[in-house]
């Protein structure tokens, strides 16, 4: 399996899968395919039906949290040397994020990510199978079932594990938490 499909901790004996993307209404955009699964699928769907206990952060949940250009500044004045090496290398990630999208601030996709692993009550879950396709046009499309449907005859769905992908996010407490790290590091 690829090593960008997900981490294991030992602590938890989690896996965890960032960025992948699930709609509200729980389909996946072939827009929004980010690296760890549209380069390896096939190895994203052996993780998410192998039966482990997999924790998914869609990139719809990490696009809500947003560092801001006025917390950037913070750094700079912070006593923390991660803070204000960040301050000084994030030029042009907020100017990318400036030009593409028109936004004062940054995605913050993989610290929200890790924050799932270290405090998952910042975030709130859904538990369904997820598949990943692996051919054709939608090579690296994720879909998720709830499994709340029951079907008449078997499908690829049926006897399926469940993995727990996130919903919804704590945005000002990421933020935050992120902030305090970096200023007091």
């Amino acid at each position: 399996m690829s090593q960008h499909v997900c981490a294991i901790t030992k602590s938890r004996h989690q896996c965890y899968v960032p960025n992948i993307f699930v709609t509200s209404s729980h389909s996946i955009s072939p827009l929004e395919l980010y690296k760890q699964i549209f380069g390896d699928p096939e190895a994203a769907d052996v993780v998410f039906t192998s039966g482990a206990d997999v924790l998914a952060v869609g990139i719809n949940v990490t696009r809500q949290v947003i560092l801001k250009d006025y917390e950037r500044d913070k750094l700079a004045q912070s006593d923390g040397m991660f803070g204000k090496y960040l301050y000084k290398s994030l030029d042009h990630y907020f100017s990318y994020h400036r030009d593409a999208y028109g936004m004062k601030g940054i995605y913050l996709h993989d610290p929200t990510a890790l924050l799932a692993a270290i405090n998952p009550s910042l975030m709130t879950y859904m538990e369904g199978a997820v598949r990943v396709q692996t051919t054709g046009i939608t090579r690296g499309l994720t879909l998720f079932f709830n499994k709340q449907k029951r079907f008449n005859q078997g499908t690829e769905w049926c006897n399926k594990p469940t993995v727990k992908v996130a919903v919804t996010v704590d945005a000002p407490a990421v933020v935050k938490l992120v902030m305090e790290r970096l200023m007091h590091s």
